[in-house]
C-alpha cells in the first residue's frame, strides 16, 4: 500500500566535533558500498564544526540546479574519488516515494543521502548514496546525516524496518547507530560486505 512521503522540510542542526565518537571516527575513508544493488556510503574526516540545514525532497520536486549539485556530489565521490566506474544513476532515484535528503551550508550542498521505500532494495526501507563533501568531513556530518535519514525512514514507514549493506570493516560504526548484522559476509565489487538491520533505540 502506498505510503505518503513526509512533507518537505528545512531544519538547522548543528553537529559539533564533540558529538562524534572519537573511538569510531573514520579518517579519510571513502567508498563504503551501501544499500543493496550498488547503493554507496562514504565516511568522513575534517575538524571543522558544521551548521547544516536539512532539506528533504522527492525527485519530482528537485529543481534543476539542486539535481545537478546532488548528482555531481555523488559522481565526484562514488565514481571519481573511488575510481569505480559503475552505473551511479538508476531508476530508484525516480521512485515517487524515494526521499532525497540534502544537507546545506548556506548555498553549498555538503551532504546527501537517499532513503528508499520498503520493497525497492530490500523488503525493509533502505538508506544509501550517503555522501559528504570532502572539505566538510570529520566533524560528525556523516553521523548527523545518517541520524536524519533513519528518522525520516522511521517516520515514513514505522513498521517496515531499515536495512543497509555495509562494508565489513565499518560494522562498528553502523552498530553505533543501531544496526546489527543479519547476513554472512559477502563480496560486492570485490569488497567484503554484510547486510545490517536497524533496531529501534530506547
Amino acid at each position: 500500500m502506498p505510503v505518503a512521503m513526509p512533507t518537505p522540510r528545512n531544519e538547522i542542526l548543528p553537529y559539533r566535533a564533540s558529538t562524534w565518537n572519537a573511538g569510531l571516527a573514520l579518517t579519510s575513508i571513502a567508498g563504503l558500498h551501501g544499500v543493496g544493488g550498488g547503493d554507496r556510503l562514504a565516511a568522513f574526516n575534517h575538524p571543522e564544526t558544521p551548521m547544516i540545514r536539512w532539506q528533504t525532497q522527492a525527485f519530482a520536486d528537485l529543481d534543476t540546479l539542486t539535481l545537478y549539485r546532488l548528482l555531481k556530489l555523488r559522481v565526484d565521490i562514488f565514481v571519481v574519488e573511488q575510481h569505480c566506474p559503475y552505473p551511479e544513476l538508476d531508476e530508484k532515484d525516480l521512485h515517487p516515494q524515494a526521499m532525497h535528503l540534502l544537507g546545506w551550508q548556506q548555498e553549498k550542498l555538503v551532504a546527501y543521502a537517499r532513503i528508499l521505500p520498503p520493497g525497492l532494495s530490500y523488503p525493509q526501507a533502505s538508506i544509501g548514496r550517503v555522501a559528504v563533501e570532502e572539505s566538510e568531513r570529520g566533524a560528525g556530518v556523516a553521523r548527523a546525516l545518517m541520524n536524519q535519514a533513519i528518522s525520516l525512514a522511521l517516520e515514513a514507514w514505522p513498521d517496515a524496518g531499515i536495512q543497509i549493506g555495509a562494508q565489513e570493516y565499518l560494522q562498528a560504526f553502523y552498530t553505533s547507530l543501531g544496526f546489527t548484522p543479519v547476513s554472512a559476509v559477502y563480496l560486492e565489487d570485490g569488497i567484503p560486505h554484510l547486510d545490517m538491520r536497524f533496531h529501534q533505540r530506547t
